[in-house]
């Protein structure tokens, strides 16, 4: 964009009356806002611009564009103009995504038609059949006089306000040229009808309608209107304590109390990438814009690993057959690919080093959704003063979507929940059918299988099953449901180790579990207790779920005994570990039960539908292989401490067989104590206690017989020892107490080194006494360490 175009458009922004706040210099009041190009922008973004298409990747891309492009064009287009009752001879209009899938179609065939390299560039026949769709579509489904609903299902307002609005908006970009005026009036009163506003959006759905906006008043030569609809992102930028947006501990939120920063958290860091890509002058000139820099590092690059984005904060998108975590992960990529374009220096070196080790670790240098994203992605990729970001390490308490993430040196675990603040899972549009339990404890532990929760998983899983929950036999539930249980948190030492607890209570049942996870240097340590129900159902907890390679041929031991072959469900009493074979290198994983374990187990091919998943999709049955590991709790009505009402086991990633045999002799992990008011274990590696406290009563854990560890309340409190000193660390996950925290532990200290302003020391000798405000905290995380 030259100068003068931002200098104008800066001004525009504060010229226009719009309800929200906007700094702007007068230096720029003068300047010409040119919106022939804006859009000649727009289009080089969409076609790529100038381009050799004889490079290897461009090339590629261009047999991607072609292929797709005379899919719709060749198969079932109905190009018949007198005739015509339909564009595609599978849609039947009888729902409004027929609307925006015709639209989408025409925008792949539009590409073509603008992409020299094709066979559809510059086509006569190819233009003249976009342009007579677009006229139908305008004449009988879309245009200025359409009734536009205010809610989703068959017919949803996101088809008319969005989806068929961005598709028309690059259509007519594409083509300006080829369209008449009248045509293209025609059309931006059909997106304006649709699209006048932005009241009332917020999140995603906010940067959406702001971006078509935009386009469509470039279109229309109307600058006050783009600087309305640019200037009213400026709410999307800010931090929120409730509701859509981002949260300053990494969380987004979505559709007011879901998880969603893999779904519409990526869809909305996309599209402000493209509009910051457009107009660069963005976050110098909107408050709080900068914050996107934060955003990449604290809420995204904790749930991508390889390249992926885990399926636990990607919603309902999960049971879309067309996407998948690399699908979305790239989706990402690409995005920060834009931000580092126009980022300042020290943002964008590291923005473009995050980059090259996402598509390093992914492995495809192709699959971008653009010729202007291979082009710039080739330039980073090829550029070796670039180097890829080192081994991301970290633990992350993503509080305010009751989600926690261990990201290790080969292995990644990912840990859903849901409380009285969040929701269980949202199914609505007839999508995510079967997502009654993701969010019951369900763990995700990824490693080089980067397959694992692709290829079909989501079609063949058994979601009865799902690893890490606890659940009532045959058990559905209820979508957008909150728990009555506020404790469901944790806390992190070191940025490393973690954590975290859930008290169970699924909506519209009467089960009932402690349920902690603890993840530390070996592996994950899984601790249940108080597991009772009163409805008389068999409660099970489901150790593992795992997908099998496609020849099925993973070796799966059991206390040293290989167990050949397909299996159906068999017990095996005392079981003290087992292992499971990687379908690739460097997926091998072991399982420990401390206690030994009445273990379920069953291996088998197991067969689904998409369309099970999401009505009106692909109906073909799918197969895969999976080995399934259970603990059965029986039915109890009242806990009694008893054996049958816990579980242990340990998750050993990267381990052989003969590794986990060993560790099972030896373990580094003491569990100090699984019941209802307390669970503990302690790292005797790390030198590392961690505690969840479940009453608001005076609970102590003991290590080597002694009390070590007191707390008075409800807490997730993690100590670490060494020679130098004691690094502590503690949160109230039920975000209810508005008073004090009083910890005791039972050493003495020489000193603080250092501490966060919300704990008060009591007493250093002869043991540790302080005690810790976490009034509006919002389960975050409060440290100190002490000098030995």
């Amino acid at each position: 964009m030259a100068m003068r175009t931002i200098s104008v458009f800066l001004y525009l922004l504060v010229s226009c009356c719009l309800p929200f706040k906007v700094f702007a210099q007068d230096s720029f009041a003068s300047k010409q806002f040119n919106c022939d190009s804006l859009r000649i922008k727009w289009c080089d973004f969409l076609t790529g611009g100038k381009y050799n298409p004889n490079d290897p990747l461009i090339k590629n891309k261009l047999s991607i564009i072609n292929r797709n492009s005379l899919s719709f064009w060749k198969n079932g287009f109905v190009n018949d103009t007198v005739n015509r009752k339909t564009l595609w001879l599978d849609l039947k209009y009888n729902k409004s995504a027929d609307i925006t899938t015709s639209y989408t179609r025409l925008y792949s065939m539009a590409i073509a038609y603008c992409s020299a390299g094709t066979d559809g560039y510059h086509n006569e026949q190819l233009r003249s059949d976009i342009l007579s769709a677009l006229e139908w579509l305008y004449t009988k489904k879309y245009n200025e006089r359409t009734l536009i609903p205010k809610t989703g299902g068959n017919n949803n307002w996101w088809d008319y306000r969005i989806g068929s609005s961005e598709k028309l908006n690059n259509i007519i970009v594409l083509l300006y040229d080829q369209i008449s005026p009248e045509w293209r009036a025609a059309y931006v009163r059909a997106i304006q009808h649709a699209a006048p506003a932005v009241d009332g959006y917020t999140g995603a759905n906010l940067v959406w309608i702001s971006r078509v906006i935009a386009i469509s008043s470039i279109i229309a030569q109307n600058p006050s209107k783009v600087s309305y609809a640019v200037n009213a992102l400026s709410p999307v930028f800010n931090y929120v304590t409730q509701g859509d947006g981002f949260y300053t501990d990494g969380s987004f939120l979505q559709h007011n109390k879901h998880p969603y920063s893999g779904g519409y958290g990526v869809n909305l860091l996309s599209s402000v990438a493209e509009l910051i890509y457009l107009f660069p002058e963005i976050p110098h000139m909107i408050p709080n814009a900068t914050n996107i820099y934060s955003w990449v590092y604290d809420s995204f690059q904790p749930i991508v690993y390889r390249g992926g984005i885990m399926s636990s904060v990607m919603g309902r998108e999960i049971a879309r057959n067309n996407i998948s975590e690399h699908s979305k992960g790239r989706a990402l990529t690409e995005a920060l690919i834009l931000l580092a374009h126009q980022a300042p220096e020290k943002e964008g070196q590291r923005l473009r080093s995050i980059v090259k080790s996402y598509i390093q670790e992914d492995g495809n240098k192709n699959g971008f959704s653009s010729i202007m994203l291979t082009q710039m992605a080739s330039e980073i990729m090829s550029d070796k003063t670039i180097v890829p970001r080192t081994t991301y390490i970290t633990y992350r308490q993503l509080a305010n979507m009751d989600r926690a993430v261990q990201q290790a040196d080969h292995y990644a675990f990912m840990l859903s929940m849901h409380s009285s603040r969040i929701y269980n899972f949202e199914s609505i549009n007839q999508e995510n059918l079967k997502g009654w339990h993701l969010s019951d404890g369900m763990t995700y532990l990824y490693n080089a299988d980067q397959k694992q929760f692709e290829d079909n998983f989501w079609s063949t899983v058994n979601y009865q099953h799902l690893p890490g929950t606890t659940t009532e036999e045959d058990l559905s539930a209820l979508t957008n449901k909150i728990s009555t249980k506020s404790w469901v948190g944790g806390t992190a030492i070191l940025d490393k180790y973690g954590v975290s607890g859930m008290d169970l209570s699924p909506f519209g049942t009467t089960l009932s579990a402690k349920k902690s996870w603890f993840m530390l240097a070996d592996g994950i340590v899984c601790l249940g207790a108080g597991i009772t129900n009163q409805d008389n159902k068999n409660v099970f907890t489901t150790i593992e779920q795992r997908k099998l390679s496609l020849e099925n041929s993973n070796i799966f031991t059991v206390d040293g005994k290989i167990i050949p072959g397909d299996f159906d469900v068999s017990d095996r009493s005392n079981v003290n570990w087992a292992h499971l074979s990687g379908s690739v290198k460097g997926s091998d994983i072991g399982y420990y039960f401390p206690e030994g374990i009445k273990l379920s187990m069953k291996r088998m091919p197991q067969s689904g539908k998409w369309s099970e998943l999401r009505t009106g999709t692909d109906s073909t049955l799918k197969t895969r292989h999976y080995l399934t590991l259970w603990k059965g709790h029986g039915n109890h009505p009242i806990d009694d401490n008893g054996a049958d009402l816990k579980y242990a086991y340990l998750l050993l990633p990267g381990y052989s067989a003969e590794k986990v045999k060993q560790y099972a002799k030896s373990p580094s992990i003491q569990i100090l104590e699984n019941t209802a008011r307390v669970q503990a274990v302690k790292d005797i590696k790390l030198g590392l206690t961690a505690a969840n406290f479940w009453k608001d009563t005076l609970s102590s854990v003991v290590v080597d017989h002694k009390i070590y560890l007191t707390c008075d309340k409800k807490a997730a409190v993690m100590v670490m020892e060494n020679q130098e000193g004691i690094n502590i660390s503690l949160s109230d996950p039920t975000m209810l107490n508005e008073g004090l925290i009083h910890i005791q532990i039972n050493r003495p200290v020489s000193g603080l080194a250092t501490s966060a302003p919300e704990i008060t020391i009591k007493q250093l000798k002869p043991v540790l006494q302080f005690s810790v405000n976490v009034k509006g905290l919002k389960g975050r995380s409060v440290s100190a360490v002490f000098k030995q």
